[in-house]
């Protein structure tokens, strides 16, 4: 009996969509290569300051770090943690809460010790897994996040003028 019901549970599993899925490898090189196929990276191995490796990444005008959390050495990773900065005269905590009470994906923030930069930040676990289609379009959300919040902030489509963030992604550490 035991063995029907495993062979039926397995069966089960076999012929779900699921199992169809190619599954993300959590490792840096696997983020990296997808947020390259949007625009140009360069890796950031971990050191003193900063524990954990990371991705400069840019894509449609956007410059943002996808921060890889929880790796043994460079596989196995737990999260990733998209960042990018915006520069603004006014960088304020009003628009900071009315972001963050109006959309479900990109916390706002604004980091102490910064003047002129407000900090949009998204996290998603990728291990146990995640599937390759998943994660794909995680990334095409992230960089639609950016340019609505560029948008919101700016009162345009910064993106499609080229222009992106500050020039440079604030990790937000």
């Amino acid at each position: 009996m035991k063995a029907q019901i495993a062979g039926l549970v397995l069966g089960l599993c076999a012929s779900s969509p699921l199992a169809a899925q190619q599954m993300l490898f959590p490792s840096v090189d696997t983020v990296r290569s997808h947020a390259a196929a949007r625009g140009p990276t360069e890796l950031i191995m971990p050191s003193a300051d900063y524990p954990d490796p990371y991705i400069e990444a840019q894509a449609q005008g956007y410059y943002y770090l996808a921060i890889l959390v929880g790796c043994e050495g460079m596989v196995g990773c737990d999260q990733v943690e998209f960042s990018a900065s915006f520069t603004t005269d006014d960088p304020s905590l009003r628009f900071a809460n009315s972001w963050n009470s109006e959309n479900r994906i990109g916390t706002a923030y604004i980091e102490a010790g910064t003047e002129d930069e407000i900090l949009l930040s998204y996290t998603i676990v990728i291990d146990p897994g995640i599937s390759v289609g998943a994660f794909t379009e995680t990334l095409d959300i992230w960089v639609d996040t950016m340019d609505a919040f560029s948008n919101q902030l700016y009162g345009y489509d910064q993106g499609s003028r080229g222009g992106g963030s500050s020039g440079g992604a604030v990790s937000g550490k």
